[in-house]
């Protein structure tokens, strides 16, 4: 077969933390005659001028030129995106000097208001509109996979990276009390631009171990923005690990999600190739997938911003500068951890909260079910483990 009823389509497109905007795109009749192949020049032009921490990407699709039997005109036989310029970070982490901690009941600056509840984040809200509820917590367990450990039939196999994690505890961890420090000109009150108030959260995690991890997290208010670095060291002593990240919960009248990432399905470190470089729109519940056994699902790697709003546009934007992963769906780890079945994960009534995860390190998922565990470099191993988002209100 020949590629004479084939037209190739091509489009360079930028990816910014925010956007993705495509610069140029075009068409082409290329024949290539059945077991032969060819060179094609792309004539995309030259390369546009890129600003620190964007993307370019080239995408490439075959399409039939005709309807068929089978499919309709435009369907893509074959796809491939090329990477021109990777994404990079844009942000630089806030530097804190060490001060005592204090007791707070509530901080502001600007349009931008933390809450606390005896010593502990209770919620973030940017221009009066609610967008985390509760704390944002560090997270090292997902709900197995059947390669983590967990086949159909709910049996489980004794040397698995389930069985090591929950030796560890990484699925009943405790996050300690926090402590919480406030550098700012002043508290409660409206600050400038220039001096922004700068929240340091500090709070040990213990598992099943007897060393122990830590987690802080150094909020920077910016008014209408805010910056929040991360920071999570494990100790060499705790096994490989499921992920390193974080988890919030969002409002659940955030229904909609949109990201500038891999997609539009889920993909994982030792399965990105099966998505592209795009922007991307669904709804919560489309997040969910079906297993038969409930189980981890839903992240999408490589992700440089997402937003979650309701039907109307309003809710929360957050950016993740160098590329993390995320996932948005309405069930937590805990949840599908306890169903066996489908039948027994609770029922998502409107309004019913978004489990929110930012990761910076996810473990593959191998086919340890029916073949090799995962490869070397798709595990998560302990040490410690930086990375930024950014949070503002739409």
């Amino acid at each position: 077969m020949s590629t004479a009823d084939l037209e190739l389509r091509w489009s360079l497109t930028r990816v910014s933390a925010s956007a993705g905007d495509r610069v140029r795109s075009g068409r082409m009749s290329v024949d290539v005659p059945a077991g032969e192949s060819r060179v094609i020049t792309v004539p995309f032009g030259r390369l546009p001028k890129l600003d620190p921490g964007e993307g370019l990407y080239l995408n490439v699709e075959w399409r039939t030129r005709n309807s068929t039997s089978t499919v309709a005109a435009g369907h893509v036989v074959a796809w491939d995106q090329l990477t021109l310029n990777p994404m990079g970070r844009s942000v630089e982490p806030v530097p804190v000097p060490r001060k005592r901690s204090e007791r707070v009941g509530f901080v502001s600056h600007g349009a931008t208001e933390m809450t606390f509840d005896q010593g502990r984040l209770a919620g973030v809200s940017i221009g009066k509109r609610q967008l985390i509820s509760g704390s944002v917590d560090a997270c090292l367990w997902r709900a197995p996979t059947d390669n983590d450990g967990v086949v159909s039939d709910g049996s489980q196999h004794s040397a698995t990276a389930q069985a090591a994690w929950e030796a560890a505890g990484l699925d009943r961890l405790t996050i300690g009390e926090e402590s919480v420090t406030v550098l700012a000109p002043h508290l409660c009150s409206d600050a400038t631009e220039a001096a922004p108030t700068v929240v340091r959260i500090d709070r040990l995690i213990t598992g099943a171990l007897d060393a122990v991890a830590s987690h802080r997290s150094v909020w920077t208010l910016h008014g209408d923005r805010v910056q929040v670095d991360e920071q999570i060291v494990v100790p060499k002593s705790w096994p490989e690990l499921a992920r390193v990240g974080v988890r919030f919960s969002a409002p659940g009248a955030f229904s909609r999600v949109q990201w500038h990432g891999l997609g539009p399905d889920e993909s994982y470190p030792d399965r990105l190739s099966a998505q592209t470089m795009g922007e991307w729109t669904s709804t919560i519940a489309e997040q969910f997938h079906s297993y038969v056994r409930p189980q981890e699902q839903g992240s999408h790697q490589q992700a440089h911003g997402f937003a979650l709003t309701t039907p109307r546009g309003r809710g929360a934007k957050v950016g993740l500068p160098g590329g993390l992963a995320f996932s948005a769906r309405h069930f937590t780890d805990a949840e599908l951890t306890r169903a066996t079945t489908l039948a027994e994960l609770p029922p998502v009534a409107p309004g019913h909260p978004v489990d929110v995860h930012i990761d910076a390190a996810m473990r593959g998922l191998g086919t340890g079910a029916c073949g090799p565990h995962v490869f070397d470099e798709f595990r998560v191993k302990p040490g410690t483990f930086r990375w930024t988002w950014m949070l503002t209100a739409l």
